[in-house]
């Protein structure tokens, strides 16, 4: 299924706003754009979903805590996962059998925004609700 179960419209509403656009659709995940781009400069901000196949959610542990990112364990309807935080971003992971669906904002403007990790939360939860 696209985007994990999550429409474009289901961002805009967890967003608050539409200030995202859908450039990325593929089998592994998708990306939605920061529309506040200046040139390249915010490249890369967005709001992405990604499923990792056979992936270690050690291994994503690791690399968000070399990141300097807050961890938080978490738990989406019997799920273990975590999340990771810092000003301007919020990436939630979850386990899904053996693979992990994460679900991520970074932004520069963290204050155009409702909480980060509030936004990411649903949208994993929708993920949730709708994958199987």
């Amino acid at each position: 299924m696209d985007c994990n179960g999550v429409t474009d419209a289901d961002v805009n509403k967890a967003a608050g706003s539409a200030m995202f656009t859908k450039v990325v659709v593929s089998d592994a995940g998708c990306f939605w754009q920061e529309n506040t781009m200046l040139g390249t400069f915010g490249a890369g901000m967005g709001i992405s979903t990604w499923w990792y196949r056979g992936s270690d959610m050690d291994t994503e542990r690791e690399l968000e805590q070399l990141a300097g990112r807050t961890l938080t364990e978490l738990s989406i309807d019997g799920n273990d996962g975590f999340k990771a935080s810092d000003d301007t971003a919020c990436s939630i992971y979850v386990a899904k059998g053996g693979d992990v669906i994460t679900w991520s904002i970074q932004t520069m403007n963290p204050a155009m925004l409702p909480d980060l990790c509030s936004i990411t939360e649903q949208l994993a939860q929708l993920s949730q609700d709708r994958v199987n």
